[in-house]
């Protein structure tokens, strides 16, 4: 009947899926994933928050987020990376403090403090 799906396989799934601009259903296969006690690794979390970022869903990066942190899974470079287009794309982030060499910038706390900052610009109206 086949080989049963791996992590490898619903990671290429929800990647797919999040490039594809399908987040909803990239979340609906990770819960999935879940229910068959197969935990997602590092890559499989990175390609859905990106996802999210990517398509404008920042409350849910910030779910995927804290799964991450609640199972220990760090968030990569490239994450980083896509956050920081995401908050610039929106230009109405305030500086974050701390930022000098090897400061808060390479920490997960900077990390969340750049996506909260750019949830609570998500939520305002746009500027003129």
């Amino acid at each position: 009947a086949g080989l049963p799906p791996n992590v490898v396989t619903y990671t290429s799934l929800i990647d797919a899926l999040c490039r594809g601009g399908e987040v909803a259903r990239a979340v609906a296969l990770l819960r999935t994933m879940l229910e068959r006690s197969i935990e997602p690794n590092a890559i499989t979390c990175n390609a859905l928050f990106n996802g999210c970022l990517q398509h404008g869903e920042v409350l849910l990066a910030r779910e995927v987020l804290s799964y991450m942190t609640s199972a220990g899974i760090a968030p990569s470079a490239h994450s980083f990376t896509t956050l920081l287009h995401a908050a610039a794309s929106r230009r109405r982030l305030t500086a974050t403090p701390h930022t000098e060499r090897g400061g808060a910038t390479k920490s997960g706390a900077a990390f969340a403090l750049l996506l909260r900052q750019l949830a609570a610009a998500a939520s305002r109206p746009p500027q003129a």
